[in-house]
């Protein structure tokens, strides 16, 4: 249910809460969350899989710059560097939790954020901080964190003239860039058509574009209405020069052939695409809590809501994955289902897509305040806190067995 991201049901709530603060109310609920969990460490579940090896935080004996304030993003490499966006910058800490480096502060220059940078991180290390989603500004650092360069997607022509084939206009609010390297990248765009939503998942070089994929967003209902309950768009850039990526709207539903989803591993050198289908118990959609909802809207919003739920009423299921994440060539589709007493579970199907060969491995049930929002990466399990004895928040990191990984 706290799922909407921009919708109509969202201008709804708007208007019920207005004068309130987004951001801090988003964060109260966050904090309020995972304060009334169970400690993690005591789930007997995370116990099989994880063991406590770091926490970085206050007492960890950090610098007053490195201590995180609201820390937004947090993203792993290779070397077991963690990167966080926090306070307008990108603060980047070794393997060992000491602090190692400040990127950027607010400003608008080279190398500078106008706000807090969404960061994403290649195969490779570079990285790219979307630090403007309303005006597509980012920037790119290199593998050892230098600035290369600052565009803005309004004067990136080749995508431009990519969409105008299309017929299709640039959305405003949904950019994630991976960079490969200093010249090439791969990234996704929304665009928009006679009001339906699109979503293109391209690769740009100097002097290539090309579309790996071209779809409607299955995340989308009627007039504009959103949210990852209607289904998803996941995708990952992997080592090898490929990139995966699952669309909801491929699942099939079959309750006598049996129910899969579908995901692609494509390779950025030729374009082949490799399909793995993976079957899957379909869940059946609850719309109780959107019609509680529609009920609540004011009346100028009436017709819109009533076209959307018009659409919402034909979903019989919800989709099959919820996001897709991976450590190298592992990679874990998550699913997701409430057990009897409403406590929400990730069911995770684990592959193994080295080349040359693409497989399914095991699957591994969690509880959701477990698994997500954490990051998986060589081989540990990274997850920021924000409730604290100390008032600041940490980030814990968690040695998985390596069971976790079918090995």
């Amino acid at each position: 249910m706290n799922t909407l991201i921009i919708s109509i049901i969202s201008l709804i709530l708007f208007t019920l809460n207005c004068g309130s603060n987004e951001s801090n109310q988003a964060k109260e609920a966050y904090e309020q969350e995972y304060a009334q969990m169970p400690s993690i460490e005591e789930n007997e579940i995370f116990k099989e899989y994880f063991t406590l090896d770091l926490i970085m935080g206050e007492e960890s004996g950090l610098k007053d710059e490195f201590l995180l304030a609201r820390p937004q993003f947090l993203k792993v490499n290779d070397e077991g560097d963690m990167i966080v966006s926090d306070e307008n910058s990108i603060k980047v800490y070794d393997k060992n939790g000491k602090g190692k480096k400040i990127i950027g502060r607010l400003g608008q220059g080279p190398g500078e954020f106008e706000g807090e940078p969404y960061i994403f991180l290649g195969p490779s290390g570079y990285i790219s901080a979307v630090v403007s989603r309303m005006a597509k500004t980012y920037s790119i650092f290199s593998s050892d964190f230098a600035f290369i360069e600052k565009n803005q997607t309004r004067y990136d022509y080749s995508m431009i003239n990519y969409l105008k084939s299309k017929e299709n206009s640039l959305f405003s609010s949904y950019l994630i860039i991976y960079p490969l390297n200093e010249t090439e990248k791969v990234y996704l765009v929304e665009s928009t058509k006679s009001s339906q939503h699109f979503i293109s998942l391209l690769y740009e070089s100097p002097d290539t574009l090309i579309e790996i994929v071209h779809c409607k967003d299955p995340s989308y209902a009627g007039s504009g209405s959103r949210t990852n309950a209607f289904g998803g768009f996941f995708f990952k850039p992997l080592p090898g020069r490929r990139v995966i990526y699952i669309n909801t709207g491929e699942d099939v539903f079959d309750e006598d052939e049996g129910s899969y989803y579908t995901m692609h591993v494509v390779s950025l050198d030729t374009f082949e695409d490799s399909i793995i289908r993976r079957p899957f118990n379909p869940s059946l959609f609850d719309k109780s809590w959107i019609k509680r909802i529609a009920q609540r809207a004011p009346p100028k919003f009436r017709k819109t809501v009533e076209k959307d739920m018009k659409y919402i009423n034909k979903i019989k299921y919800n989709p099959s994955i919820v996001t897709l994440k991976n450590d190298g060539n592992y990679v874990f589709a998550y699913k997701s289902y409430n057990d009897d007493k409403g406590i929400l579970y990730n069911d995770i199907d684990i592959f193994d897509i080295n080349l040359p060969s693409e497989k399914y491995i095991k699957s591994v049930v969690v509880p959701a305040f477990v698994s997500r929002p954490g990051v998986i990466k060589n081989g540990y399990y990274h997850k920021v806190f924000y409730t604290t004895e100390t008032g600041f928040p940490e980030i814990r990191r968690y040695k998985i067995n390596p069971s976790f990984y079918g090995k």
